[in-house]
């Protein structure tokens, strides 16, 4: 199955990123001074980050850009995302009554409003469609985490040991989003593949 979503285009405190002890660099680094203990409810997305090499924000084309991207990967806020290739099409195989998910990371090195998203039909290469009604998408919030991406040694608890991150986790329906100047926002996309569908759709 293939399907195209179109995208339709009707700050910042400087830190380096972190080099940890086995010499990697560690993306979404936010200050902790600037970090609030959070309280136990919903709470809006801190932005306040900045790119480890602001540099390569100026090497970005001017507008909006799109791409389908890997979902085993995580994007961040203020890092212009690392894609192989950028690609507008996303190609899956389904059964009757599973759940397929990809993801579409939206990134501008200028200041874009009013951002929709549109779904179009899921179409094979025979022609035969899959109602884009079964796909529903989400906006990726950031939070805020104690340890950075990829990390292995992690608990549930609160530590005063890590210096906070902005890590991509929380999951948002929306309508139309704005997107700011030099950053990134990842959109989760779910499709169900209707039990009584017809083989070969």
């Amino acid at each position: 199955m293939r399907r195209i979503l179109a995208a339709c285009c009707l700050s910042c405190l400087a830190t380096a990123p972190l080099r940890a002890q086995d010499g990697q660099e560690h993306h979404a680094l936010i200050a902790p001074g600037k970090v609030p203990v959070p309280p136990y409810h919903f709470q809006p997305e801190y932005t306040f980050d900045a790119p480890g090499d602001p540099q390569r924000w100026s090497q970005q084309p001017h507008g909006l850009n799109v791409s389908f991207a890997s979902t085993d990967q995580a994007y961040f806020r203020s890092e212009v995302p690392d894609l192989p290739q950028p690609s507008e099409v996303w190609t899956a195989t389904g059964w009757k009554g599973e759940r397929l998910n990809t993801e579409l990371v939206v990134w501008s090195a200028d200041t874009v409003s009013q951002i929709r998203v549109a779904v179009s039909n899921l179409v094979n290469d025979k022609g035969n469609a899959l109602a884009g009604g079964n796909v529903h998408v989400y906006l990726v919030r950031y939070v805020v985490s104690n340890y950075p991406y990829g990390a292995n040694e992690v608990s549930c608890g609160v530590t005063d040991s890590n210096p906070p991150y902005l890590m991509p986790d929380r999951l948002e329906p929306f309508q139309r989003f704005d997107l700011p100047a030099s950053t990134v926002r990842p959109i989760w996309a779910r499709g169900r593949v209707p039990r009584h569908d017809r083989s070969g759709v």
